[in-house]
């Protein structure tokens, strides 16, 4: 159910270039360009899918 909000592509693609707040306004498309901005954007979805962020 968390991750409904992911369940299109439209979605999907929405959500990798927006400016997230809890990534200080960058977009997680920005990141994927290095392990350490991979790590982060697969913590933020194991915080989400834990239940910490919605």
């Amino acid at each position: 159910m968390r991750f409904l909000f992911l369940k299109t592509p439209r979605r999907q693609k929405l959500w990798i270039n927006a400016n997230l707040p809890i990534l200080g306004g960058q977009k997680p498309i920005e990141l994927l360009h290095n392990s350490a901005g991979v790590s982060l954007v697969m913590q933020l979805l194991r915080k989400i899918r834990d239940g910490e962020f919605s």
